[in-house]
């Protein structure tokens, strides 16, 4: 090593003024981007509202959507941000993976169990016309994609 050229006075004094930086904290970047997903869908609520027989529906069924939506966005992002033992950075790939799989569980979720209240019509009958919930949902989820993918710059 003793054949290395000197350091040049301009990357010296810039070296000289590092100052320490806090270390990157996964979880509390994964804790944010869950608070900003659960803020942006609230507000999607409070402005679009929900189903008219949203009181009318089973329970369990708007528990369950309710737990199903925010495991679907808690799990893909704690990979896509918080490393793997021994890893930099995120395991994006995997994240990928398991929120493709959640929306096709939630579709096929869809196309199974389709509830309706006494004041509305059941689409039990014909699945295939239960399609708007699944075009506003594209719609809703395309902004935060774009923010997520944005900010990992590589994904």
């Amino acid at each position: 090593m003793s054949d290395m050229p000197p350091l040049s006075a301009a990357l010296e004094a810039e070296l000289g003024q590092l100052q320490p930086r806090s270390p990157r904290r996964p979880v509390l970047q994964w804790a944010a981007a869950l608070a900003l997903c659960t803020a942006y869908a609230i507000g999607l609520i409070v402005v679009l509202g929900l189903r008219r027989d949203w009181v009318e529906l089973p329970r369990a069924w708007q528990l369950g959507s309710a737990a199903l939506w925010f495991i679907g966005a808690a799990i893909p992002l704690w990979f896509i941000l918080v490393p793997g033992p021994g890893r930099v950075v995120g395991r994006w790939q995997l994240g990928v993976v398991v929120a493709i799989a959640a929306a096709l569980a939630l579709l096929v979720l869809n196309l199974v169990w389709q509830p309706s209240g006494p004041s509305s019509f059941s689409l039990q009958g014909n699945q295939l016309r239960g399609h708007g919930c699944l075009e506003v949902s594209v719609g809703i989820a395309v902004l935060p994609t774009l923010l997520l993918s944005y900010v990992l710059r590589g994904v």
